[in-house]
């Protein structure tokens, strides 16, 4: 059976359905107990893992293109940790196994995922932290090397150059990408314009580069329909506002790509 590799973060993975979708966050006794907190591998049950594989956007696109999903949620010994340049280069050392792959579904997370990495700094504000005489001089020299590490220009630069020897390397798979935060979508359109995906919004049909901006439009984030969140009587406390895409959202997310990818297929 052909497959689709789908390698990125919590957001092509299905994280955060549990909240909407799991008993235990229906359940009051159950919230009143444990609250509602970032979720990790420590507090995901087995029947989470169901509800990830069922209902997210890239299982339900993998059954409209009639393919096998592989995912990096499970599958990081395979496929690696769903970071780009670690995913081309694996790619290009032939590192991953991709007989029989007709789609690879990569999010840009060159930028937003080094982000990730240091929390809520972004490298505007990270600069305003290297000029405080109050911060640890060894933290300081962390972000140093980040910066010099990860200049976006440069970055980008690498980005392109990998992914075009990627798609060279493999003309017979289809490659898709998406910058679920729009942090570089422009300068990434400009380079790649026939790969990119985009969120076009359920309601108002407008264009977004950023998934994250057009599902807070649309109220397709967990926060907007699961009970944990939406209770009028909730008596639990609220320490983590998931915004992920939620149900719904990940339906809406299978239909709308799919018919951007029939596009490129005729």
């Amino acid at each position: 059976m052909k497959k689709a590799i789908f390698s990125g973060s919590s957001h092509f993975q299905g994280l955060g359905l549990e909240f909407e979708l799991s008993n235990r966050y229906t359940s009051k006794d159950w919230l009143d107990e444990n609250g509602v907190h970032c979720a990790n591998e420590q507090h995901y049950i087995a029947k989470d893992y169901l509800i990830f594989r069922n209902h997210r956007w890239s299982s339900l696109i993998s059954k409209k293109l009639g393919v096998q999903e592989w995912n990096v949620c499970l599958n990081e010994k395979d496929l690696g940790h769903g970071l780009d340049l670690e995913f081309f280069d694996l790619l290009l050392n032939k590192k991953i196994d991709v007989t029989n792959v007709s789609y690879i579904f990569q999010e840009f997370n060159l930028l937003s995922r080094l982000r990730y990495e240091l929390e809520v700094y972004t490298p505007t504000e990270l600069l305003k932290v290297l000029e405080d005489n109050k911060i640890d001089s060894g933290f300081k020299d962390y972000i140093k090397k980040w910066l010099d590490d990860n200049d976006s220009g440069r970055s980008l630069e690498v980005w392109i150059d990998k992914f075009s020897k990627v798609k060279k390397m493999y003309p017979n798979i289809k490659f898709y990408i998406i910058d679920w935060s729009g942090i570089d979508f422009n300068n990434i359109k400009e380079q790649i314009p026939n790969d990119l995906l985009y969120y076009v919004s359920k309601k108002s049909k407008k264009s977004f580069p950023s998934f994250m901006n057009g599902l807070e439009q649309d109220k397709l984030l967990v926060t907007d329909s699961s009970y944990c969140y939406t209770s009028n009587n909730r008596t639990w406390n609220i320490t983590w506002w998931d915004v992920h895409a939620n149900k719904e959202g990940n339906e809406y997310i299978s239909e709308m790509l799919f018919k951007q990818i029939n596009k490129t297929l005729t």
